[in-house]
């Protein structure tokens, strides 16, 4: 059956945040009509930058979801075809459209993080192994990441940019980093200029010094 043979409407129910297909006024649309989309809007603190997730439920069973934004919704629907949501393309954009139409209307959530969600633990082994290949990044005390990269990393492993303070908050109350005046990033120089890192405490890893930065260290302290 074409698309343009069929009428496909959207509605947002206002308590839940979800959209499904209105079946009164839609024509045609039982393959649509089997699944809904959940929004929750977040907004970081610090930026005031909005994100989006939306959250699939096919036959009302959760199906997968993606991080977008406001700004990047029309292309990013599409990825809901991963999930196994074969829609025509033109239902996804007049979904995007709706939500778009409907979005002030969408309340912000609060922020829930759970250090007991596997994206932590991926996250703490993603980290261990950036340093295992970039010693020049490890000190006696500390193994620094550049910011930019660790936000890299924590995309990697499914976090949103939203969660990236409460996150290193959580790796702060763990004693995984080092935090300086409430700073969950200091200045370090790496090489031939300073950058924001984060201070990662090398114990806490389980990192072991380069052997040449430990030889050094002894030579400094007079034991070679």
């Amino acid at each position: 059956m074409a698309e343009n043979s069929k009428k496909v409407f959207w509605v947002l129910d206002k308590e839940s945040s979800t959209f499904s297909v209105d079946m009164k006024n839609s024509v045609k649309a039982e393959l649509e009509s089997r699944f809904q989309f959940k929004l929750v809007i977040y907004k970081d603190a610090q930026t005031h930058i909005e994100s989006m997730k939306i959250t699939n439920f096919k036959d009302g069973n959760e199906n997968g979801s993606i991080i977008t934004s406001i700004v990047d919704l029309g292309r990013d629907m599409k990825d809901f075809k991963k999930f196994g949501v074969v829609m025509g393309d033109t239902y996804f954009r007049d979904l995007a459209r709706e939500i778009e139409k409907e979005y002030a209307n969408i309340e912000v959530g609060e922020v829930i993080f759970s250090k007991d969600d596997t994206r932590y633990s991926n996250l703490i082994t993603e980290v261990k192994e950036f340093f295992a290949e970039g010693t020049e990044y490890i000190s006696e005390e500390f193994c620094y990441i550049p910011v930019n990269m660790f936000n890299e990393l924590s995309h990697d492993c499914g976090y949103g940019d939203y969660e990236l303070k409460n996150l290193r908050k959580q790796l702060d109350q763990d004693e995984y980093i080092r935090v300086v005046s409430g700073r969950y990033a200091i200045l370090k120089r790496l090489g031939t200029k300073p950058e924001r890192v984060i201070a990662f405490h090398r114990q806490k890893l389980g990192i072991t010094m380069p052997e040449k930065q430990e030889k050094r260290k002894k030579r400094d302290d007079g034991d070679e």
